[in-house]
């Protein structure tokens, strides 16, 4: 099946899922039991809109604990997104480019991350993810990880987003590591 077809489908099914508090609870416990993170490092999040799953919570926590959490920003349709500190309560916005996406309505000096949570709509055990088709996550890493061949790309979504095989281009940009509720992944290769 096409990307177009199964990305369509597949915000269908995520508009009318209702995860259960302890879905989002383990799939959190699951990435706090593998993804090892320290003070130094900064983790880039995102804002969830319509039906993204919420990582809020796990983005609140990480910041409690001292670690620095960026939100992306759109500048371009063409260029890579850049990345803004956040702290909870932060006043957020609706991105200029796509009203539908919310910003960080404060955004000083552009951060880098070394990890970063991306927003699933559906993705495979080899790393291949669909999101809303714009390619901002593609053009982003591509140019992240020519900075840090170690940037961590991470997939946080429910194991029904899991699916058998996604097909992918030579621009397609693989997740390092899924966590669903019930499982972690991690990727053998990137590009």
């Amino acid at each position: 099946m096409s990307k177009e077809k199964l990305r369509k489908q597949f915000l269908e099914k995520r508009k009318n899922f209702n995860p259960r508090p302890e879905q989002l609870n383990k799939i959190f416990e699951n990435f706090s039991s593998k993804i090892q993170i320290s003070k130094n490092d900064v983790v880039a999040g995102y804002y969830p809109i319509a039906s993204e799953l919420n990582i809020l919570p796990l983005l609140q926590k990480l910041s409690d604990d001292g670690v620095e959490i960026v939100l992306p920003a759109v500048n371009s349709t063409l260029s890579p997104m850049k990345f803004y500190s956040w702290k909870p309560g932060s006043e957020m916005k609706n991105s200029q480019i796509f009203p539908n996406i919310l910003e960080l309505k404060k955004q000083t000096d552009p951060v880098i991350p070394n990890i970063i949570i991306a927003p699933v709509v559906a993705c495979d055990a080899k790393g291949n993810r669909i999101g809303l088709g714009k390619g901002f996550y593609d053009i982003t890493l591509q140019y992240l990880r020519k900075k840090n061949p170690n940037l961590l790309y991470i997939g946080l979504c429910f194991d029904f987003q899991l699916i058998e095989r996604i097909e992918s281009a030579k621009h397609d940009q693989k997740l390092d590591i899924i966590i669903t509720e019930s499982q972690v992944i991690p990727i053998l290769t990137y590009n």
